[in-house]
């Protein structure tokens, strides 16, 4: 239920980004992969209680459900374009101190990107910027967050802002059929919210990507 919620949110973004009168194809991709967090400040405030301050140290565990995914779909005039992607990364905080039970965001940190890409030398380079779509399950001195508030009391946030950076190629099997390899630097501010309080979490992740992908319609 959680991922069909969450993929009809990104879903409903994309008639902001179309203008197919000036595109010559459409393109979408489906990949999944292996993140790596940097430690970065975690800060949690919570009222009647000091603060809390660490520098985080997270895990992904891409292949545990829900998986990590990522899926694209682009619009491109020769070899300009501009594409939407959503990407469902996730956070386990490793290093608890005795105040945090629990601090996981493992319903997706999700990136909801807007990007502008460029093919150059055979390769793809992307720059792009969007939004944090968090889901957290965290448990703090005790207190748990209730996971039936946020957007249409599913446990979603709009938590902040999020920029990325990818580089890829593709290797065409049929004319139109594709496996696409990628490196992303994925850089995140989100406020998520605890029970009684809330956190400012900041997230630096690099990302190896592989999927697959079709040049679905051409407008020629």
């Amino acid at each position: 239920m959680k991922f069909y919620f969450n993929n009809a949110l990104i879903l409903s973004t994309l008639f902001f980004v179309i203008n197919i009168e000036a595109q010559n194809k459409f393109v979408f991709e489906l990949a999944t992969g292996i993140p790596y967090n940097f430690p970065m400040p975690l800060t949690i405030r919570q009222a009647g209680e000091n603060n809390i301050h660490l520098t985080a140290q997270y895990d992904s565990r891409p292949f545990e459900v829900p998986i990590f995914w990522d899926w694209r779909i682009g619009y491109w005039n020769n070899t300009t374009g501009w594409e939407l992607e959503a990407i469902h990364h996730k956070l386990f905080l490793n290093n608890k101190p005795s105040e945090i039970q629990q601090f996981d965001i493992s319903h997706g940190i999700n990136l909801v990107i807007i990007n502008r890409c460029f093919i150059k030398d055979g390769f793809i380079l992307k720059a792009g910027a969007g939004i944090s779509l968090t889901h957290p399950e965290n448990i703090i001195r005790s207190q748990k967050l209730s996971e039936d508030s946020g957007i249409f009391n599913q446990g979603y946030y709009v938590s902040g802002p999020a920029v990325l950076f990818s580089g890829g190629k593709r290797f065409y099997f049929q004319e139109n059929i594709f496996v696409i390899i990628e490196s992303k630097l994925a850089l995140s501010y989100s406020n998520v919210p605890i029970a009684n309080g809330n956190s400012d979490v900041y997230n630096v992740a690099v990302m190896l990507t592989f999927g697959i992908g079709t040049d679905f319609l051409k407008l020629n």
